[in-house]
């Protein structure tokens, strides 16, 4: 039995998939097996993964029909034979040293879960992501519920997460991260590593969190699905947001609903700058109110309004959720403000570069 399970996830990545699996293959920790769940891909990867398990004693593939990134997780999990599990996105590639360095910290300190650093990657750019969580080890639940679950998805500031809700800069162990992956509803295909790692923290007794080790390298890519606008985007953060709702209104779980409201807002603004961009206008009318209606009619959209004046908001978000719900002349007038501004911003970039 290996001490790591590594899952990749992969549908139609052949143009970054080698410099991937390369970097997971060329980790100075050897004791890890390395699933690859080709989730139907049409192009050439799966002769890459198949050709990688060929010269790779410890590579497993799993060839599925597509069925998005919650059921290949799925699937990959299922195939783990590992102490631990971790993830690596298809683009993405990760530092020689990371799971060696991750791998001592959870033998050492005996953790449900070892967290590191991540650069943002583009090209030659690379930008650190910097979480607002002290570093160290969290030893045990009352360490967790003092100091690490009061800032986790809001951190004093709107965006500004004490934890990335990322799946891929994490260790996890197999029990905790099998329960709560299988959890996850397949039909959710934004905000997929929300609705499981944050439930993972929750379940977890002990974390070790490096801070300042920066071993992920997530890689900006304009052409992946995140970055294509669909109107079922709509539908799957509906999905999303009713279900973590669901889960945080438990009791078990009821403290963290204050920081879940900001969460809200900030994937529901964050569709509507999406969907005004999508339409190309700074000023999308009736067709929006309609589109978002799948969203804006939930229980959890009409709890949210009644939370709305009471959270912090930057004044543009404040200005998107007004407009969105109908509500105020003047709000409406610096939405559209804010969306021309961004175009015109996204024009000169395009311009100068």
């Amino acid at each position: 039995m290996p001490f790591l399970s590594v899952i990749v996830p992969i549908y139609n990545a052949q143009k970054y998939l080698k410099t991937c699996l390369s970097s997971i293959l060329e980790q100075t920790f050897r004791d890890f097996e390395l699933i690859l769940v080709n989730d139907g891909s049409t192009d050439q990867s799966r002769a890459i993964c198949e050709e990688c398990a060929e010269k790779n004693d410890n590579v497993i593939v799993i060839n599925k029909k597509n069925g998005g990134l919650v059921s290949a997780r799925k699937a990959g999990v299922q195939a783990a034979q590992g102490k631990y599990i971790a993830y690596v996105d298809a683009d993405d590639k990760i530092d020689i040293n990371m799971y060696a360095d991750m791998c001592t910290e959870a033998c050492r300190e005996d953790v449900d879960i070892v967290i590191c650093d991540v650069l943002q990657w583009e090209e030659t750019a690379v930008l650190k992501l910097n979480q607002g969580l002290a570093g160290g080890v969290y030893k045990t639940k009352k360490d967790l519920e003092e100091r690490l679950y009061p800032c986790m998805l809001y951190n004093g500031g709107f965006y500004n997460f004490g934890l990335l809700p990322a799946m891929w800069n994490k260790l996890y162990k197999a029990d905790i991260i099998r329960k709560n992956q299988n959890l996850v509803d397949n039909n959710i295909t934004i905000g997929e590593d929300a609705a499981c790692s944050y439930f993972c923290l929750l379940d977890a007794e002990s974390v070790s969190y490096l801070k300042g080790r920066y071993y992920y390298y997530y890689r900006i890519n304009n052409n992946s699905m995140c970055h294509v606008w669909n109107n079922s985007r709509i539908y799957s953060t509906m999905v999303l947001l009713s279900d973590l709702f669901t889960r945080f209104s438990s009791d078990r779980y009821e403290h963290m609903l204050g920081q879940y409201w900001y969460y809200f807002c900030y994937m529901c603004t964050n569709l509507i700058f999406e969907y005004c961009e999508s339409v190309k206008r700074y000023y999308a009318g009736d067709k929006m109110y309609h589109d978002f209606s799948v969203l804006t009619e939930t229980k959890e959209f009409r709890e949210f309004q009644d939370k709305f004046p009471m959270l912090d908001l930057p004044k543009e978000r404040k200005a998107a959720i007004l407009y969105l719900t109908k509500k105020g002349f003047v709000s409406t007038i610096v939405f559209r403000m804010v969306i021309f501004v961004k175009k015109l911003y996204g024009h000169l970039y395009r311009l100068l570069h």
